[in-house]
């Protein structure tokens, strides 16, 4: 008999010599989460109270929160010029019956779901490289030493 419940975890784990060891599971294995894991072992593995406060900082920053990305992003869908020429050809086209616009409407928000999920990718990698160079994290580093 076959499970139908089908799960994958993504662990990754960080074996320190001398320091704290760390086992996360991530949401996935994007660029942005395996940054924020490799903060995160920076924070376990700080004596600095400060480093450690600007570091959770930086992971904590709103900037990187997923939900706050998607509602920013589809705030600015409802402004784009393509949409109001696509509601625009609805009203123009006769022929059309209210099955035919809402599947292409379907289609034209399950579209924009993906390229929102491609551009909140690019945004957390980004934002969490710009939290960090905030902090002047090589040199914070450096007194660290």
């Amino acid at each position: 008999m076959k499970n139908p419940e089908k799960f994958s975890v993504t662990g990754i784990g960080f074996q320190s010599v001398n320091g704290e060891s760390l086992i996360d599971f991530l949401k996935s294995s994007k660029t942005y989460n395996i940054v924020d894991f490799l903060v995160k072992i920076r924070i376990k593995n700080t004596n600095k109270k400060y480093l450690k406060e600007k570091l959770k900082s930086v992971v904590n920053n709103l900037n990187l929160d997923e939900f706050y990305l998607k509602t920013f992003l589809e705030d600015g869908f409802h402004d784009k010029i393509e949409f109001k020429n696509i509601i625009d050809e609805f009203f123009t086209q006769k022929n059309l019956n209210i099955e035919q616009i809402k599947k292409k409407m379907r289609l034209i928000l399950e579209n924009e779901n993906k390229k929102n999920q491609r551009k909140i990718d690019r945004l957390q990698r980004e934002n969490i490289v710009k939290n960090l160079n905030k902090i002047n994290i090589k040199g914070q580093l450096k007194k660290e030493n």
